[in-house]
Formats: C-alpha cells, sequence, structure tokens
C-alpha cells in the first residue's frame, strides 16, 4: 500500500492516543467498522477525501495535520486514488461498495502473497 497511506495511519494513530479516544470510537464516529478503521489506522485502506475529512473533525485536528506528508526531497511516483464529490445513485453507491471490497480484498492477498 501506498506510504502515503501508512502515513495518514500513523498519524490517525498518534492523534488517538493523544486524546485517548480508541479505534473503535472513531469509526463509530465517522460511520465505518472496526475493520475498516484498523486498516485505515494501518495504512492498508486507500482513504478518500471524505475519510480523512470527517476522521480530522472528529479528532479536533485540521486536514493538513493528518496529510502532512514530507518525501525527503525524493519524488512520489505511487498512484494516489482519491473520489471527490458525492453518488446519489443507488446502483451507483452499490457499484462503488463492491469495488472498495473488491480492492481491499486484493490488497490483502497482496499482503499475504509478499510474506
Amino acid at each position: 500500500m501506498s506510504n502515503l497511506y501508512v502515513h495518514i495511519g500513523q498519524q490517525i494513530q498518534k492523534h488517538l492516543q493523544i486524546s485517548g479516544m480508541t479505534q473503535s470510537n472513531l469509526a463509530s464516529a465517522i460511520g465505518v467498522s472496526r475493520q475498516v478503521m484498523s486498516k485505515i489506522v494501518n495504512g492498508k485502506k486507500a482513504i478518500n477525501v471524505d475519510e480523512v475529512s470527517k476522521i480530522a473533525n472528529v479528532i479536533g485536528k485540521p486536514i493538513e495535520d493528518l496529510l502532512n506528508y514530507e518525501t525527503g526531497g525524493l519524488e512520489v511516483n505511487e498512484p494516489v486514488l482519491v473520489m471527490m464529490g458525492s453518488v446519489s445513485k443507488g446502483n451507483t453507491v452499490d457499484d462503488l461498495g463492491f469495488l472498495n471490497h473488491v480492492i481491499d480484498e486484493l490488497i490483502d492477498l497482496d499482503d499475504l502473497l509478499k510474506v
């Protein structure tokens, strides 16, 4: 998974430790499962703008605190997938949810193959 997602997860974890909030509390507050929140915090799930915004709001930090990512002067060539806007058609929402599930499964399979 992208180093950016790992970095965002580390920033979320740091803010959770400071505030005393648990991953379960945060997951509930933004409307995702504990498993999804665990993947976000561990950098194993591509996080979208809406999720970053909700998390930042709940932990009381600006989005920039979560996204501040130093590359050490190196060019970042990793793809970053971000979904902007909203989807209103039911079929599209269902399709995107299924696609997100498939992507998460592919990431899990890729992680298993690396072991």
